[in-house]
């Protein structure tokens, strides 16, 4: 009987995470598949959103910082943490994995968090603005204040998870398995207890916000299209009592289509539809990117350490490095006409055509820059 516990403890130990950290041939497929897509897609569209804010002489608005904010922690992560994360899981243990596990913690924490909290910075100001709680831009003291409230959040998450990483560190540990996979459930989780509270809080106001913007605009919409229908009806009749044979030049026909009122229904209808929309695709990849590292964490602080758990950990962190790519193609304002040249440009490089991107000729015929 001795025997056979020895045996079953043995089999157990093999596969249990916290000693040897077995990765599955399905997860590192996955972590792969989505890191070279964070790499490519994330690189290419933070460090386009870079550029246009470099080549800006002015700012439209305050609002353009937390753009550029939320663009410059993103290009960090899909530049430079995300291909490290993947050299983990493929290479061997860094010969200073205390130093190296402590600075790579801090980095993905503070990039990580300070991203999240930008986006739930611009969901607060899109909800303030649609219900019309606030009017007009944001002010400099504002920014001010929302930019130094992301940055001391995050670096105190940061420079505490580090820490309770780094003072805790046992020689036998050889690995950055620590950080993701502690054997001490309860007493050293650095995601449970330092991301997890803020990554609750950005989330369910990110949910909050958009929610309450969407039904606005639907309220909004709404009352538009109520307020045109009487209008409409008149329309037809005027347009059943004139004659058919009438000749109209152009000036009145754009006269016309300006005041028509079925258009500017359609038109509200059609801003109504992108609107919900969008709310709806930024809650989704909000809840498809944060929740499974967080749910992972919590059901194994009640569960126990295993092996599933454990991959689907490593799933979420590739997911969180996805969120970062996927942020400047819903929220860069500015990137539309340069992402569709280089976009094409990248398409032609795949398909073995190089052609850089061409100009347009308005933009080549444009007025000269007139110095003030």
């Amino acid at each position: 009987a001795d025997k056979v516990d020895h045996v079953g403890q043995s089999v157990v130990h093999e596969w249990d995470p916290s000693f040897h950290g077995s990765v599955h041939t399905a997860t590192m497929a996955v972590c792969t598949v989505l890191v070279i897509f964070v790499v490519v897609l994330g690189t290419f569209g933070n460090g386009l959103v870079l550029i246009t804010a470099l080549q800006c002489r002015r700012l439209r608005s305050n609002f353009d910082v937390l753009v550029y904010n939320l663009a410059g922690a993103d290009f960090i992560v899909c530049s430079c943490l995300a291909p490290t994360f993947l050299f983990l899981l493929f290479s061997s243990p860094p010969p200073a994995p205390r130093e190296f596990c402590g600075g790579f913690l801090f980095a993905c924490t503070l990039c990580g968090l300070a991203s999240l909290l930008t986006l739930m910075a611009i969901a607060c100001h899109r909800q303030s603005r649609v219900t019309g709680k606030v009017k007009g831009a944001l002010t400099t003291r504002r920014t001010a204040a929302i930019l130094g409230a992301i940055y001391v959040i995050s670096l105190g998450a940061a420079l505490g998870g580090t820490l309770h990483v780094t003072l805790a560190w046992s020689e036998s540990q050889s690995s950055c398995q620590a950080v993701i996979n502690s054997s001490a459930v309860t007493s050293n989780n650095v995601i449970l207890f330092f991301v997890t509270p803020v990554v609750a809080v950005s989330c369910i106001t990110i949910l909050v916000s958009y929610c309450v913007i969407a039904r606005a605009v639907r309220t909004q919409t709404y009352l538009r299209v109520k307020a045109l229908q009487p209008l409409l009806k008149n329309s037809d009749r005027t347009s059943s009592q004139s004659p058919l044979h009438t000749k109209t030049t152009r000036s009145e026909k754009r006269k016309m289509l300006r005041h028509c009122t079925c258009c500017s229904c359609m038109a509200a209808l059609d801003k109504e539809n992108k609107a919900i929309s969008m709310c709806l695709v930024v809650i989704l990849i909000i809840a498809l990117c944060w929740t499974p590292l967080v749910i992972s964490h919590v059901i194994e602080l009640f569960t126990g350490e295993s092996i599933i758990l454990y991959q689907v950990k490593l799933c979420g962190i590739a997911l969180v490095f996805l969120n970062s790519a996927l942020d400047p193609y819903m929220y860069a304002q500015n990137c539309s006409r340069s992402t569709q040249g280089y976009g094409s440009f990248l398409w032609d490089v795949f398909r073995c055509e190089c052609r850089l991107p061409r100009h347009s000729k308005r933009t080549i015929r444009s007025k000269p820059y007139i110095s003030p």
